[in-house]
């Protein structure tokens, strides 16, 4: 039996954790449909104990200068010799492995020669890049560990310059180089939206209609949740700071009062999310039309365009917080 490893590499910011969280709580119901997502290497729901041996231990990451070791004896893995033994004792035909982590990893070739000749399939979702970039921010903003200090112009500017992040056609290449272009399994995040992200990634790895008590679907208040992300006026607040030298408990009280100030936005009609002008957004599209062209033609050759046009009315930028202050206070002196 040639069995099929789905390895799912994100990107970043495409509802992956959504997807993760769906998989783990259905590991046992989709074993009935022949598929097993291993309880290997499983951090948060997710394979990212697998990922961050290859990205992180070993350096084998984009933002390293130099990668420090392409020797991939699997003795030096011991994550991935677990998996390996998982899959070769396991009768089930399908695995999914799943981790955004991957999207930064260098070196794909390492995971067949970790895990042996199996049938792979790299699944992948794509946002248009400049609500990507804008979400990643966000992320890296709300980090306790990363908590960015510097703005969204500074970060995009150095991001321009070279185009790591956000380049999807260097990605997808990279993988495509190893596992062939046949087994890349490239989707659109805005296009995995309008099905549900859950339903939409079953139908690309063979299980269609599905009946909806079969599994389990996450709630749709905790995907809100999830999705909601922060106002950009509050976001705005928690980067300076983020310039303070706090520890990582008033971060998180500051962070939490800060969502909760968010949520009241959203009640009142004034949150906003934006944080890129639009003359921001055009330069981010620009830099990426030709490679995002090339995707269209290889990958979607049905679609006239790769994404959803920016929008021509979006939400100014709102930096004032003069609004943020006093709901902060509340929300931070009740904790």
């Amino acid at each position: 039996m040639n069995k099929k490893v789905y390895i799912h590499i994100g990107t970043h910011k495409t509802g992956s954790t959504s997807i993760q969280q769906f998989l783990y709580a259905n590991r046992d119901r989709l074993k009935e449909f022949e598929y097993d997502y291993p309880d290997v290497g499983i951090g948060q729901g997710a394979h990212h104990r697998l990922s961050a041996q290859l990205v992180k231990q070993h350096n084998l990451s984009i933002f390293q200068k130099n990668d420090s070791d392409r020797d991939f004896e699997i003795g030096k893995f011991p994550r991935w010799l677990k998996l390996k033994n998982y899959i070769e004792a396991s009768e089930s035909p399908n695995f999914i492995i799943s981790s955004e982590e991957f999207e930064w990893l260098t070196a794909p070739e390492a995971i067949p020669e970790l895990l042996g000749k199996y049938d792979y399939k790299i699944i992948l979702n794509l946002r248009r890049q400049d609500a990507y970039l804008e979400s990643l921010y966000q992320t890296f903003v709300k980090s306790s560990q990363r908590r960015m200090k510097i703005t969204i112009r500074q970060w995009s500017d150095r991001v321009l310059s070279n185009l790591q992040y956000h380049n999807y056609l260097r990605l997808v290449e990279r993988w495509a180089d190893v596992f062939g272009k046949a087994n890349m399994m490239v989707g659109v995040f805005e296009d995995e939206v309008d099905k549900g992200l859950e339903k939409g990634f079953l139908e690309r790895i063979g299980i269609e209609n599905v009946e909806e008590s079969k599994l389990q679907f996450l709630d749709e208040k905790w995907l809100m949740v999830q999705r909601q992300g922060m106002d950009s006026r509050c976001l705005e607040f928690l980067r300076l700071c983020n310039a303070q030298p706090f520890g990582k408990e008033k971060h998180s009280a500051i962070l939490s009062a800060l969502m909760e100030v968010s949520r009241e936005f959203k009640e009142q009609g004034l949150f906003s999310k934006a944080l890129f002008t639009q003359k921001r957004r055009w330069e981010i599209m620009n830099s990426v039309a030709v490679s995002n062209e090339s995707l269209r033609e290889h990958y979607f050759p049905h679609k006239t365009k790769l994404f959803p046009d920016i929008e021509p009315e979006a939400d100014e930028v709102k930096k004032s917080l003069t609004r943020v202050v006093p709901l902060f206070m509340r929300h931070y002196e009740s904790d």
